[in-house]
């Protein structure tokens, strides 16, 4: 196999073609080129018949705005691929299901790659898998601030990653141990604002943050998946310190920390749209842990499901403590449950709002501590009795057939105003517009005959 440390000699065919036509340009036609940038695509493989057989001497060789297309195979990487500040493109290659197969690998030795000379959006990393990536915690900065990133380091940058798959990387403490906390098994991001869309994070682990963690940072994670993360201390996908994280339309599965299974928030002001938690597992906190949070921007959730997470202690679904209070709108925290309070949250010095939100069917109870019941909600121990739609509104008196009964009822109500209430009719007004009437005739009659539905209870 090809030394992985080749570097093309300076006259390979496509250097020979670029100095032969140097020769033939006058001094202003090097002038104008001067003015256009045009962007090379650099081909990198193991077997020898590309530009290429290693990637960080390809990364070395581009201009601004090179893409450096890279085979899928497997590369043993000899140490830190660094970016060096440049707007590159590295591109890897996809099977017939849209799978990356090119894999960077760190071998368990070093983290895969590092972008900290404020790399921009424009450094774009596609189709890659970051596997088996290795880093200790070390000193950075003079605040006695300390890194890791088993499988990227991002410093004051914002690279752009999208299809990507970061598998089986670690971050530990240094032999030792002057800094006490591993942090992004996968991910640390430090002053920093990457996008992640359309990644996945499968078997990281770390003590802050098992697959990611966010320190003073503004990241956003859209379409992404975390599996079976692990995080020592908290956050066992996703750790935020001081950083406002954006998720949209994620999942979080089995995922697990001792504070905050699937995500931990200290001090931070995470967004969350449409993501989706479930089969988490931590002693606070089963799907997400609050601490602190920002009482001018505390986090928000909307569109989002909590289902099937577990706490050996407090907060199934969530578990809020201290100054900041989450606002959660249209969400869902179903089955979830604790061994000791909270089974879908536990609050304590925390008050939680809640909007047209479902909250049912936890264990042993739904929520523990304060909360803000603003409107819209269904908070009960049963979802089955209390918050799902009635599926046969029409039969009045519960026997799973609309026919006379149901109509004899009507009748008894008819003219019947709900509000304010006189006689109580709320239950025949079945277009629930205040009054008992001929529009609800039409829709007795409408569903005459036998419920889809088992008579309620």
């Amino acid at each position: 196999m090809p030394s992985l440390n080749h570097h093309p000699t300076a006259h390979t065919p496509r250097h020979r073609s670029l100095m032969h036509l140097a020769t033939r340009l006058s001094v202003p036609a090097l002038c104008l080129s001067a003015l256009t940038v045009h962007a090379d695509t650099l081909t990198v493989c193991l077997d020898g018949t590309c530009d290429f057989t290693d990637i960080q001497a390809a990364i070395d060789a581009a201009s601004e705005g090179d893409v450096l297309q890279i085979s899928g195979e497997t590369y043993l990487l000899e140490a830190t691929l660094d970016i060096a500040g440049k707007k590159l493109t590295l591109r890897g290659m996809v099977d017939d299901q849209d799978r990356p197969t090119t894999r960077l690998d760190g071998q368990t030795l070093h983290r895969v790659v590092q972008c900290v000379d404020g790399e921009g959006p424009d450094t774009v990393f596609e189709h890659l898998v970051f596997q088996n990536g290795w880093a200790a915690a070390t000193a950075y900065s003079s605040d006695e601030e300390y890194v890791t990133g088993g499988a990227a380091l991002i410093s004051g940058s914002s690279p752009s990653f999208a299809q990507c798959i970061f598998t089986g990387n670690t971050a530990t403490v240094d032999e030792s141990e002057e800094y006490p906390w591993s942090a992004g098994g996968a991910v640390m991001s430090y002053f920093s604002s990457a996008t992640f869309t359309d990644c996945t994070f499968t078997n990281n682990s770390a003590d802050l943050g098992g697959a990611v963690f966010s320190g003073r940072s503004s990241n956003t994670f859209t379409d992404c998946t975390f599996e079976n993360n692990a995080g020592g201390n908290q956050g066992g996908a996703l750790d935020t310190s001081y950083s406002q994280t954006t998720l949209n339309r994620c999942t979080m599965r089995n995922n697990s920390a001792p504070y905050g299974g699937a995500m931990s928030n200290w001090l931070g002001t995470p967004t969350l749209e449409g993501c989706t938690l479930t089969d988490n597992s931590a002693d606070y906190g089963g799907g997400m842990h609050n601490r602190m949070s920002s009482v001018s921007a505390p986090p928000t959730l909307s569109d989002c499901t909590f289902r099937n997470n577990s706490a050996a202690v407090e907060g199934g679904g969530m578990h809020n403590s201290g100054s900041g209070s989450p606002t959660l709108t249209n969400c869902t925290l179903t089955n979830n449950s604790a061994g000791d309070d909270g089974g879908a949250m536990y609050n304590a010095g925390s008050s939680p709002s809640f909007s047209d939100s479902t909250i049912c069917d936890n264990t042993p109870n739904q929520v523990t501590g304060n909360f803000f019941d603003e409107y819209g909600n269904c908070i009960a121990d049963s979802c089955r009795e209390n918050c799902l739609p009635d599926p046969c509104p029409a039969d009045l008196d519960g026997d799973a057939v609309v026919g006379a009964g149901d109509l004899t009822e009507l009748l008894a109500r008819w003219g019947c105003i709900v509000d304010p209430p006189g006689f109580d009719c709320a239950e025949a007004d079945l277009n629930e517009d205040g009054t008992v009437d001929g529009a609800d005739l039409t829709v007795l009659l409408s569903s005459w005959g036998a419920c889809q539905s088992q008579p309620r209870s």
